[in-house]
């Protein structure tokens, strides 16, 4: 399952982003919510072994987008902006 943790302040996906929230699971799991174009996107770790953010050189993806937002990131993506306004610029 899950869970909210400290939220990383960077990551690489297109480029380097800094992710609104970072959950974790018991399995080595990691997923990002990060803003892109003005729009919320759920990423999935590839490979919890990868860095974070790979070598410049590196042609690994570490972080793929998910087109299924599994409960617990919708229910933080809710705690998170509770009475908040994003700023997406």
């Amino acid at each position: 399952m899950y869970k909210v943790i400290e939220t990383d302040q960077q990551i690489k996906w297109n480029g380097i982003v800094h992710p609104l929230v970072t959950l974790a699971d018991e399995y080595g799991g990691k997923a990002q919510i990060v803003n892109d174009d003005h729009c919320l996107v759920l990423l999935l770790k590839t490979n919890p072994d990868l860095p974070d953010i790979p070598s410049d050189e590196s042609p690994v993806r570490v972080y793929g987008a998910t087109t299924h937002w599994f409960t617990e990131a919708v229910n933080a993506v809710i705690s998170a902006l509770a009475g908040k306004t994003i700023d997406f610029s």
